[in-house]
C-alpha cells in the first residue's frame, strides 16, 4: 500500500497529507483534544464533534461535495470504514481517474478547513468542486 501511496501521480503536499491521514495525525479537534489540548471539538460548519470521519464524509459540506461529483456510494463506503487507514486502502484500490478525484477531493476539504477555522471564510460546496475539478485537470495534463 506505501509503494502505492508514493508511487501515486499527484503533489508531494498532498502525498504527504494522505500519509499523515493514515496515521490519523491530522490536528483535527477530536485529536487534539484526545491528546490533552483544552479544545472545543464541534466542528466549525456544522455542529458535530470534529474527528476525520465527519470531516471528510459526514459533515454536510463534505457530503454535498462528494455528491456533485456523483461519489455518493463511494462516500458512503468510505464513511463506514473502522480506520483512515482501512479508507486510505479503499480509495488506493478505485481505477485512476476516481482515485485522482477522491484523493483532491480529501485535499480540498482539508485546505477548506483550515481556511474556515483560520480565516473565518469558506467557498460553497460548488465553488470547491470546480476547484478540485481544475486541480485534478491539472494534474492529469501531461507536462
Amino acid at each position: 500500500m506505501w509503494e502505492k501511496l508514493w508511487k501515486l501521480d499527484c503533489p508531494n503536499k498532498v502525498k504527504n497529507f494522505l500519509w499523515r491521514l493514515t496515521h490519523n495525525s491530522h490536528p483535527l479537534r477530536c485529536n487534539l483534544a484526545r491528546r490533552g489540548m483544552k479544545i472545543d471539538t464541534i466542528c466549525p460548519i456544522c455542529s458535530k464533534d470534529e474527528d476525520g470521519g465527519h470531516l471528510f464524509f459526514k459533515c454536510k459540506v463534505a457530503k454535498h461535495l462528494w455528491r456533485l461529483f456523483g461519489l455518493e456510494a463511494e462516500r458512503i463506503e468510505l464513511a463506514s470504514v473502522q480506520t483512515a487507514l482501512g479508507a486510505v486502502e479503499v480509495i488506493l484500490k478505485a481505477r485512476e481517474q476516481k482515485k485522482l478525484l477522491m484523493i483532491t477531493t480529501l485535499w480540498f476539504t482539508w485546505s477548506e478547513r483550515n481556511m474556515i477555522r483560520e480565516e473565518g471564510r469558506w467557498r460553497c460546496p460548488q465553488t470547491l468542486a470546480r476547484s478540485v475539478e481544475l486541480y485534478v485537470k491539472e494534474m492529469d495534463a501531461p507536462a
